[in-house]
């Protein structure tokens, strides 16, 4: 991935005034790792809006399991919040899974914070049941939250083959 596209997407999840640096920092780090041996992990799924990226999801393979995967980033644009994005986001990301496999679970971690209830809310209205707590996780009163999500494609009317536009790999 080039220096632009890192900087465009990392601005997005800065400008979302939700992510910590630390997780900023972790952004950097998956992101830096574009290109190496793309199909082994991460895959990025873009929203675009004339010609602009106002949102992405960066998902994979859940390690050591046989059909789960997880989202591990899922950040829109402010300007784009509320909008329709990341539901296109998430169906990208779901058709893109489907067409690989006839089922298969969803995992979403997050926190419990004030600044991701609007995430939290997308979840449910996504789909997704909270399937775990853990307490203190984060820090102090900032739980971790997990959610799960069965698809199958029995589920679906259709789904995409479409590959997503850029591929990431992490060890």
């Amino acid at each position: 991935m080039d220096c632009n596209k890192y900087s465009q997407l990392a601005a997005i999840a800065e400008g979302t005034g939700v992510f910590k640096s630390s997780e900023i920092t972790v952004l950097g780090e998956v992101l830096a790792l574009c290109g190496i041996d793309p199909a082994k992990h991460y895959i990025l799924f873009e929203e675009t809006a004339l010609e602009n990226v106002v949102g992405f999801a960066i998902i994979g393979r859940t390690p050591c399991t046989g059909s789960t995967w997880d989202i591990y980033w899922l950040v829109v644009d402010k300007a784009h919040a509320g909008k329709g994005a990341a539901v296109s986001i998430l169906q990208k990301a779901e058709n893109y899974i489907l067409a690989r496999q006839s089922e298969a679970v969803i995992r979403i971690e997050t926190s419990s914070r004030e600044e991701y209830a609007r995430a939290r809310g997308f979840y449910n209205k996504s789909g997704f049941a909270v399937s775990g707590l853990i307490h203190d996780f984060y820090a102090k009163e900032d739980n971790l939250i997990i959610y799960s999500k069965k698809i199958t494609s029995k589920n679906r009317e259709s789904h995409s083959t479409a590959e997503p536009k850029i591929l990431i790999n992490a060890s």
